[in-house]
């Protein structure tokens, strides 16, 4: 199971397990990481009603 500290890569995770000291991460792909540590982010997309001139007003990020 490589461990790299550089590895700052996003992916979707398949599964963690925990094996001690560490976490075993499954990505989707099949390809499995070892980390001390995750982070987990999600996000969201405004799905705007179709209202004149909504959108041009509408913040982003």
């Amino acid at each position: 199971m490589p461990s790299d500290p550089s590895f700052h890569g996003t992916g979707e995770v398949a599964r963690a397990s925990d094996i001690g000291d560490r976490l075993r991460v499954v990505l989707v792909d099949g390809s499995t990481l070892g980390a001390r540590t995750v982070a987990i982010a999600a996000g969201v997309h405004d799905e705007l009603p179709p209202i004149p001139g909504l959108a041009e007003r509408w913040a982003g990020t």
